[in-house]
């Protein structure tokens, strides 16, 4: 009986086993049952989220794509902007230049020649418009050189008084501690006075203005300068506070980059009527009262431009009748630079306005200059181009030199242009000394005198980045080095008849020599280039080889008696 109470109670202990893991299976079932189920939901929510990844990819990449599109059209648009503005711009400066260059009595000069400075004043504010990123991320360089601020004062305020009718700009009041020339880039710090004056007529309250020119400190050769615009004691009323200390107005804000890449800074005034309107400080080297060359506002408005006396003198009659073919489609453009040309006393100038006229006009004349807008009707500009070098090599003569006219040839149209068959471009509004500059670089000038055989504006500009001219020199000394090899690899190569190693070479010393201020001689080897890009070595080439070894000594002496 007890062996069988015993088994029962076994079998009752199985039972309860049984039972239990019955009870942990079904437990387990019911929780893996769970765990699939939140799995699955898992994998539905991850489904929904790819989903939702997918299609904000698809949108990031669809607005990815239209702000790419926007950035291109706004480059576009600027670029548009930019030609159509610097077409009337380069009408009003080119007249004006010419008009300096006339016969003037000093009253009509002073007033053509606040003509003229506040046109450059208009561009240079278009250009600040058209990039103002560049502005914002500090990229706008600065062009310091010695200038007269008291000019520069007087000035702005004879500029703004016909545009302040309801109100008058007093004389500026002028500390006489403040150094007679100081250094900086008198085109931005006009700008800046010219924003803060037109601020201020804005804020003021009274009929007149009263522009202060301040000495606050001078120590080790600086000056620590301060400009205000006030109004009279007693007319100051108070005013609503400014959006910040720079103000809303662009043009102050503008002014206010500008100082801080120049190192001063700006204070907007108003809130309780006391102190000037609008105020700034600026901190500038002084110059070297001897010998010190001003730029802007360093010479009064009656002096006559040196520039005005060589017009005439760097050129011969025979080179003056040398054809030149003008294709440019603006009207204001063309016939300014047709002016200009005339006025240097070139008189065969063939205009015409469009590209295909300009091919038409080539196959039937040849040219010793083509100056030729890159946008051009009937025909884009670098189309022509590329037209008139295939007729060049038809005709197995050395191509005419071409030059591009172009509102904005940054270093990517630069490349671009060349790669067309233009040898060179020049950018809207064109001067009559950056018109000169190219027709020396290309045209023959007369005689050898270092004046024609250098261009100064290249040179003065390496001498600016070292004034002792030990760079200069070193420049000079690698070329001397260099040039011997390439110009007798030239001559081998115009033996040979082999145009490829000519252009080679030819291009190495042409651009070795431009980068010097050697434009004479720079402008032969561009010849022998240009036969070489066109595939025929004439027996003109041996013509300049001929004298060009004579050509290489006169222009690095030259060189090295300026230095």
């Amino acid at each position: 009986m007890e062996s069988h109470a015993e088994w029962h109670s076994e079998i009752a202990k199985l039972r309860e086993t049984v039972r239990q893991l019955s009870d942990r299976v079904i437990r387990f079932q019911e929780q893996e049952d769970r765990l699939l189920s939140e799995l699955s939901e898992m994998n539905n929510e991850l489904i929904t989220v790819q989903r939702m990844l997918a299609k904000t990819n698809l949108d990031l990449k669809k607005s990815q794509k239209k702000a790419v599109e926007a950035e291109l059209a706004k480059g576009s648009f600027l670029s548009m902007m930019s030609h159509e503005v610097r077409s009337p711009m380069n009408g009003i400066l080119g007249m004006t230049e010419l008009l300096m260059h006339a016969e003037l009595h000093a009253e009509h000069r002073k007033k053509v020649m606040l003509i003229e400075e506040s046109a450059k004043l208009l561009l240079t504010i278009v250009n600040d418009i058209l990039d103002i990123t560049k502005i914002e991320t500090g990229e706008v360089k600065l062009n310091e050189e010695p200038f007269d601020l008291r000019k520069l004062l007087h000035h702005m305020v004879e500029l703004m008084k016909p545009n302040a009718a309801s109100r008058t700009i007093l004389l500026p009041v002028w500390d006489s501690r403040i150094h007679p020339i100081l250094i900086g880039d008198a085109v931005r710090i006009r700008q800046i006075l010219l924003n803060v004056i037109i601020h201020s007529t804005r804020l003021s309250g009274s009929g007149t203005l009263t522009v202060r020119a301040l000495l606050e400190r001078a120590e080790k050769g600086k000056q620590a300068i301060r400009i205000e615009v006030s109004e009279p004691a007693g007319e100051r009323r108070p005013l609503p506070a400014p959006s910040g200390q720079e103000g809303s107005h662009l043009g102050v804000r503008i002014a206010s980059r500008l100082l801080q890449l120049m190192g001063g800074s700006l204070n907007v005034h108003g809130e309780d009527g006391k102190g000037p309107l609008v105020s700034f400080q600026l901190t500038l080297p002084e110059a070297r009262a001897e010998g010190s060359r001003t730029g802007l506002y360093g010479e009064g408005p009656e002096e006559a431009s040196p520039f005005a006396l060589r017009l005439t003198e760097w050129f011969d009659e025979e080179t003056r009748s040398l054809p030149i073919l003008l294709a440019v489609d603006n009207a204001i453009n063309r016939q300014v630079v047709h002016m200009q040309l005339t006025r240097m006393g070139f008189s065969q100038v063939d205009v015409v306005q469009d590209g295909e006229s300009a091919v038409q006009r080539y196959a039937r004349r040849t040219y010793s200059l083509i100056v030729m807008d890159h946008l051009l009707p009937t025909a884009h500009g670098l189309e022509p181009a590329k037209l008139i070098r295939e007729e060049s090599a038809r005709r197995k003569q050395p191509p005419a030199p071409m030059v591009c006219i172009s509102a904005n040839p940054g270093p990517d149209f630069t490349a671009h242009y060349r790669e067309s068959g233009f040898d060179d471009c020049m950018a809207l509004p064109i001067t009559l000394e950056q018109l000169e500059a190219m027709l020396l670089r290309w045209l023959p000038a007369e005689g050898p005198a270092p004046s024609r055989v250098l261009s100064l504006p290249i040179i003065q500009d390496l001498k600016k980045l070292d004034e002792s001219g030990v760079l200069l020199r070193s420049l000079l000394n690698q070329f001397k080095q260099m040039a011997p090899g390439l110009m007798d690899r030239m001559k081998h190569s115009v033996r040979d008849k082999d145009a490829a190693e000519l252009q080679k070479t030819a291009y190495m010393l042409k651009s070795s020599a431009l980068g010097l201020g050697l434009v004479s001689l720079s402008a032969t080897f561009s010849q022998l280039e240009s036969m070489g890009v066109a595939g025929v070595v004439t027996p003109e080439a041996e013509a300049l080889l001929a004298g060009l070894w004579e050509d290489y000594e006169a222009a690095c002496r030259a060189l090295e008696q300026y230095l």
